[in-house]
């Protein structure tokens, strides 16, 4: 099966990373070959398998005004199609995904079939459901043969718009971050981590704010944050306010986030708007205790409260403060949430994830 993948870019990122995870486990399964599309013309932030053909956009063709460059982009991605002559195509990403589904809902293969097309919706749902995409993408979505959503809660909030949609749920794919030999928790860590961009809905701020508010009972601790953003230098601002300058560490992106999680004991996650949160399905693989916002799609369907980590109403900062509080004081409560959360998230491992796409893909194809 030859899979033509098209995605917005492979910058450091949530699906950027899916994307190079799920295209570098397909290749290594018989009879499947990839070319991954990026829609951007810079260098991708991730690694992948030898085997993936990556076609990245020129850069004659990613320059120029926002629609002049779509035009062209159109244009090229048809060329780039009818070259690597797919038997599926597979688009990630909401931006692009009804333009893909125009650009080649009409693409044939070799024998004269029509292509399927894919989509895969991956950040909130509500950014299908409002403005120009909430209007646009449920008609075009009914030209997919499938839209992949990453929770059973989009779908429901996406089924009534988008009528006539065949929808299947599938999770990201979470590499081991542990499988390496010499990788090993250590409960003793005296810090908490956050890995995930600088945006406003990321929220670090609160991290911050919270962490100051028990730094004094917790004087060894440390707050660790890996990632790159716009807000990064106002975050890095109000800790050197708050007097933790040196207490805090930014370590900027990280393409190995296994490493960063190695460096603590406790994840702290307090994003306010998700679709499917990497960050903390990789934190909980990690084997760390969590404590996260329970915003409106993602980490309920991660975390089972008190059992593999803490969910806190989105805001609600003295809640947030008092699980860590309990996780910072008690080591064996770390351990017990930590070890329960890596076994929790044993369905996400990268080969079961892969082959459920592959499955669905093979479905559409064959059938």
């Amino acid at each position: 099966m030859r899979i033509l993948f098209v995605v917005p870019s492979l910058k450091c990122g949530g699906l950027e990373r899916v994307a190079s995870v799920l295209s570098s486990a397909w290749v290594r399964e018989d009879g499947v070959s990839v070319t991954l599309v990026t829609l951007d013309c810079k260098a991708p932030f991730y690694a992948l398998d030898g085997a993936v053909v990556l076609v990245p956009s020129p850069a004659t063709v990613d320059s120029g005004p926002p629609y002049w460059k779509l035009f062209k982009k159109w244009f090229w991605l048809r060329r780039v199609a009818r070259r690597a002559s797919p038997d599926v195509v597979l688009s990630f990403g909401e931006r692009y995904n009804a333009f893909v589904l125009g650009c080649l809902g009409g693409l044939t293969s070799a024998s004269g079939q029509r292509v399927p097309v894919c989509v895969g919706n991956r950040t909130t749902p509500h950014t299908s459901l409002v403005g120009v995409r909430g209007w646009v993408n449920p008609k075009a979505y009914r030209r997919a043969a499938v839209v992949f959503v990453q929770t059973e809660r989009s779908r429901e909030m996406l089924r009534a718009k988008y009528r006539d949609v065949r929808m299947v749920v599938l999770p990201n794919p979470i590499p081991d971050p542990l499988a390496r030999s010499d990788a090993k928790v250590d409960y003793s860590q005296e810090a908490i981590v956050s890995v995930g961009s600088f945006t406003g809905q990321k929220n670090q701020v609160a991290l911050i704010r919270m962490f100051a508010s028990l730094a004094d009972d917790f004087p060894t601790w440390r707050l660790v944050f890996a990632g790159a953003g716009p807000k990064a230098g106002e975050a890095e601002q109000l800790a050197k306010s708050l007097g933790l300058a040196h207490r805090v560490a930014f370590l900027g992106n990280q393409e190995d986030v296994a490493q960063v999680h190695l460096q603590g004991s406790i994840f702290g996650f307090t994003s306010l708007l998700e679709g499917y949160p990497n960050a903390l399905a990789e934190a909980m693989r990690s084997g760390l205790a969590s404590v996260a916002y329970d915003c409106e799609t993602g980490p309920a369907d991660i975390i089972t409260h008190g059992e593999t980590g803490y969910l806190v109403p989105p805001g609600d900062e003295s809640a947030f403060s008092g699980y860590l509080r309990q996780l910072m004081a008690s080591r064996p409560l770390r351990e017990r949430l930590g070890s329960a959360a890596r076994g929790q998230t044993v369905h996400l491992d990268t080969a079961i994830v892969a082959q459920q796409y592959l499955a669905v893909l093979r479905d559409v194809v064959g059938g």
